[in-house]
C-alpha cells in the first residue's frame, strides 16, 4: 500500500481541482479532463441538427484538444482497433471510407457504429450522442465532406493524400495531415438543439456525465482497489499518453507481453494478484499526473520532474533552478556595496525567509502532504518514478531554506542597472551540473545530477564526493573552461562560486564563513589567502597599463600546479611579482596622492599577517603536499575583502573631494 502513496495524493489532487476539470482557460493551458476522457487533437468539425442531419462542416486547428470520452480499452489502446465512444479518426466514424481509400476499415467503423448503438440503448442515453449516431447510421460522412471541399478526390475516384495543383490554392486540409493518411484524420461533432448558442458536445458537462456513467456499467469486474480500500470496478488497461515524449509508455500495468508470458511470472498466478486499482482511482491519478506534468514540469531530457500539494499549488521549484528570493526590493540584501560578512549573510537569511513564507499560502497548511516526484522512460513502453518523496508541506519548505542557507556562497558577474553587481545565494542546480560536467553534457549524465542534487535536498543525503572533486578541479584550471582566455576567466568565477558553495555544503558542519575568517590557521585557507594577495598584487600594478590589464595574472596561470604542489610554486609565483612590485613602489614615488590601501606595504602587512599564521612545518618542501578546497574559500574571501576594502577606500576619497 505505501509503494501507492502517490496515487492517494494524485487521486486527492484530483477531487481538490474538481471545479477546473475540462475548463479550457487559453491556448497554452492544459486541461484537466474529466474521468474516463482523454484530449485529442481534432482536424475536422461536423455540425449537426437534432435530427442527425448535416448542417456544416469545418477544418479547423485544435490547440487545446477535443475532450472524447473513451472505454477502458480505448484509452490504453495501441495497435489493435479499440474505438473511442465519440471522437474518433476518420477510419472509425466514417462508414464510407473504405469506398474511398485503398485499405479497408469496415470493421473499425462496425466497432465504432455497435459501440455507439449500444450507448445510445441504454439507460444513460443523450439527446446529443443519439443525433450523432443517426447522422454515423447513414454512412455518408466522406461524401459530404468531398461536397464541402473540405477532402478531395483523384482521377481515380479515391481521396488524395497529397495535393497536385498550384500550391496558391492548395486547400487547408494538406497543411495538417501527418503524411497524407486522411484516415487518420479526427472528426468532432457539434449538435443544434432548439437553436442553443452552445453546441459543441465535447465541451458539454451533460454528455461527459453521460459518457461516464455508460462506461462504469460496462465494467462488472469488481474487487477490492489497493488505492481507495473500496470495491469497486477494477481496470486492467491502465492510461497511456502520461508523457508526450513517449506516449505509448504507462507507469501502471499488469498485462502478458508479446510473447504471452506474463511480466510478473513467479511471483503471482494472476493479474488481480499482482495489482488491483479501480478504474476511477487510476484515470484521476494519471489525469492529474498528466496535468501536473504538461503545467508545471520540469523536463531534463525524456526525465520530467513534478512537485504537487494537495491543491496543485505553485511551490518553490524542486529542481532548485530558480531565484525564489527577489533582490530588487529596495534593500540589496546581498549587494558587492556591503560585501561580504555577517551582516549581509543574516540579511540573506532574512530575505530567504520572507521569501519561503511567500510560498506559503493560508489555504496550505505546514501538514499538507507534499509530492517531489521524477519520472523517466524505462523502456519505449514503460515509465517509471525515479525519485519520489512524501513530505509535509512545512518540512518541504524547511528543506528548501536550509539547502539555500548551508549551501550559499558569494557569485559575482550579475548587472542591475548596467553595474556589476555580487549577492549571497546558493547556486543553481544548472549552474552546478554546467560547472562539473560541461553544457555539452548528454541527458543521461543530466538526469543522473539532477537526481543525486535533488536527494540533498528532500532526503538530507550529503552532496556527493564526485560533484565536489570536479568543481574544484575545474575551480583551478582558471585557463581551461573557454575558447578564449577572456571567456575562461569569465566561466572561472561560476565555476569558483560552485566550488566554494559545494565544499562548504560538504562540510557544513563546520560551519565555514563566507567572509574572510582572518582567524581561520587551516594549510589551504592560508595558502589561498597567498594566492590571492599574489594576484591583487598584480592586478593594481597592471591596472593603467593598456598592453595586457584584462590578461590572466601569474597567479591565475600557476592556480592548478600550485593547488598540488603549494611551497614549490608559491616560490615561483613570489619571484615574478618582484617587478610588479616594483612597479607599486614606482606609483608612490611619482604620484603621493595614491591612497595608502595601493601602496606594496598595504599588501606586505596583510602577507606577514598570513604568514605568521602558518606552522613551520606547512613550508617544508617535504611537507609539500596538495591542498584541499579550503584554499579556494581562503582565496575568494580574501579577493571579496579586497573588493570591500577598495570600495570603501575609493567611497571616503570621492567624499573629501566634495568637501574640499
Amino acid at each position: 500500500m505505501k509503494n501507492l502513496n502517490w496515487m492517494q495524493t494524485l487521486c486527492n489532487l484530483y477531487d481538490n481541482c474538481e471545479d477546473i476539470v475540462g475548463q479550457s482557460f487559453d491556448d497554452n493551458t492544459p486541461v484537466l479532463p474529466p474521468i474516463y476522457h482523454t484530449l485529442l487533437k481534432s482536424h475536422i468539425t461536423i455540425v449537426l441538427n437534432e435530427e442527425g442531419d448535416l448542417v456544416d462542416a469545418y477544418i479547423q486547428e485544435d490547440k487545446l484538444g477535443t475532450m472524447a470520452p473513451g472505454t477502458e480499452a480505448s484509452l490504453g489502446r495501441t495497435s489493435s482497433p479499440q474505438p473511442h465512444l465519440l471522437v474518433d479518426s476518420l477510419k472509425y466514424v466514417a462508414g464510407d471510407l473504405s469506398r474511398y481509400i485503398k485499405e479497408d476499415y469496415s470493421n473499425c467503423f462496425k466497432m465504432y457504429l455497435e459501440q455507439l448503438e449500444d450507448w445510445c440503448s441504454s439507460q444513460y442515453t443523450n439527446k446529443k450522442v443519439q443525433a450523432v449516431l443517426t447522422y454515423i447510421k447513414r454512412g455518408e460522412m466522406i461524401s459530404n465532406l468531398v461536397t464541402k471541399k473540405l477532402l478531395f478526390l483523384g482521377d481515380d475516384d479515391r481521396l488524395m493524400e497529397k495535393w497536385t495543383g498550384e500550391k496558391t490554392e492548395k486547400p487547408q486540409i494538406f497543411s495538417i495531415t501527418t503524411n497524407g493518411e486522411m484516415a487518420k484524420l479526427y472528426v468532432r461533432f457539434c449538435v443544434r438543439i432548439n437553436g442553443a448558442l452552445e453546441d459543441k458536445v465535447w465541451c458539454m458537462p451533460d454528455v461527459w456525465e453521460s459518457a461516464q456513467s455508460y462506461i462504469e456499467s460496462m465494467n462488472k469486474s469488481k474487487g477490492i482497489c489497493y488505492v481507495t480500500g473500496e470495491v469497486l470496478p477494477i481496470m486492467r488497461n491502465h492510461p497511456k499518453k502520461i508523457t508526450s515524449k513517449e506516449a505509448n509508455a504507462k507507469l501502471v500495468s499488469a498485462q502478458k507481453d508479446g510473447t504471452g508470458n506474463f511480466k510478473y511470472s513467479g511471483r503471482f498466478l494472476d493479474a488481480e494478484q499482482a495489482l488491483n486499482i479501480s478504474a476511477t482511482a487510476s484515470l484521476k491519478a494519471h489525469y492529474a499526473l498528466t496535468w501536473l506534468m504538461q503545467s508545471r514540469g520540469i523536463n531534463c531530457g525524456s526525465q520530467t520532474i513534478v512537485c504537487y500539494g494537495a491543491e496543485g499549488q505553485k511551490l518553490p521549484d524542486p529542481t532548485m533552478d530558480e531565484d525564489i528570493y527577489d533582490y530588487d526590493d529596495g534593500e540589496s540584501s546581498a549587494d558587492i556595496s556591503q560585501i561580504v560578512d555577517e551582516i549581509t549573510l543574516r540579511s540573506y537569511a532574512k530575505h530567504l525567509n520572507s521569501a519561503i513564507r511567500g510560498y506559503s499560502p493560508k489555504r496550505l497548511e505546514a501538514e499538507t502532504p507534499t509530492i517531489v516526484m521524477a519520472l523517466d522512460n524505462a523502456t519505449p513502453g514503460r515509465l517509471s518514478i525515479t525519485f519520489y518523496q512524501y513530505l509535509l508541506y512545512g518540512e518541504y519548505l524547511e528543506r528548501i531554506a536550509h539547502w539555500h542557507n548551508s549551501c550559499c556562497w558569494l557569485q559575482e558577474g550579475f548587472f542591475k542597472a548596467g553595474k556589476p553587481h555580487s549577492y549571497v545565494r546558493a547556486p543553481l542546480n544548472k549552474d552546478i551540473i554546467d560547472v562539473i560536467y560541461g553544457k555539452n553534457a548528454g541527458d543521461a549524465v543530466k538526469k543522473n545530477a539532477y537526481l543525486a542534487l535533488m536527494s540533498c535536498v528532500f532526503s538530507g543525503n550529503p552532496v556527493p564526493r564526485e560533484f565536489v572533486h570536479l568543481a574544484i578541479h575545474k575551480a583551478s584550471a582558471p585557463l581551461t573552461l573557454g575558447d578564449t582566455e577572456k571567456q575562461s576567466l569569465v566561466m572561472w568565477k561560476k565555476a569558483m562560486f560552485v566550488a566554494c558553495a559545494l565544499y562548504k555544503k560538504q562540510h557544513e558542519k563546520e560551519e565555514l564563513l563566507v567572509s574572510l575568517d582572518l582567524e581561520n590557521r587551516n594549510r589551504s585557507y592560508l595558502f589561498g589567502r597567498l594566492l590571492a594577495v599574489a594576484d591583487k598584487i598584480e592586478k593594481e600594478a597592471m591596472k593603467n597599463k593598456k598592453d595586457g590589464s584584462d590578461r590572466a595574472t601569474n597567479a591565475l596561470r600557476y592556480m592548478t600546479v600550485f593547488s598540488q604542489r603549494p611551497v614549490r610554486t608559491w616560490k615561483l609565483i613570489n619571484d615574478q611579482l618582484n617587478p610588479y612590485k616594483m612597479q607599486l613602489d614606482q606609483k608612490v614615488d611619482q604620484d603621493k596622492k595614491i591612497p595608502n590601501y595601493k601602496t606594496l606595504v598595504y599588501y606586505e602587512k596583510i602577507l606577514n599577517e598570513i604568514f605568521d599564521k602558518f606552522e613551520f612545518s606547512d613550508f617544508d618542501p617535504k611537507n609539500d603536499k596538495a591542498l584541499d578546497g579550503m584554499y579556494l574559500l581562503g582565496f575568494h574571501s580574501q579577493n571579496a575583502d579586497f573588493y570591500k576594502s577598495d570600495k570603501n577606500k575609493n567611497t571616503d576619497t570621492s567624499n573629501d573631494k566634495g568637501e574640499n
